[in-house]
């Protein structure tokens, strides 16, 4: 049963998505797009990778183009390796959040969402 303190698309992931460690590696809208990403399967499916497209629209060019540092890929893989959209894009050749975008988009179609 969920409850409004530790909702079940929190519990349901593999570590809880702590406020500070996406606002310490990433910008505002960069973090909101990897929360929208990971919780999707288990909270609004579409709608939240849908909210996901809509944040990117809103980063700046710079955030769009640039990989996030190793370490914090590799932990985010190492934490989110079940989640298809961040694997595809760490392991992708272009940069992390263009990658994320192209994973996403896919996703939608694919769904039909």
């Amino acid at each position: 049963m969920s409850d409004s303190i530790n909702p079940d698309h929190y519990k349901n992931n593999s570590i809880k998505l702590e406020p500070y460690v996406l606002c310490s590696a990433f910008s505002f809208t960069a973090g909101n797009v990897l929360k929208y990403v990971i919780r999707y399967k288990d909270k609004n499916g579409g709608e939240d990778l849908r909210k996901a497209l809509r944040y990117f629209d809103m980063m700046d060019l710079e955030d769009t183009f640039t990989t996030p540092k190793q370490d914090i890929l590799l932990e985010l893989w190492a934490k989110f390796s079940n989640n298809e959209l961040i694997s595809k894009a760490v392991l992708s050749a272009d940069p992390f959040f263009k990658a994320l975008r192209y994973a996403i988009t896919s996703e939608i179609r694919y769904e039909g969402n």
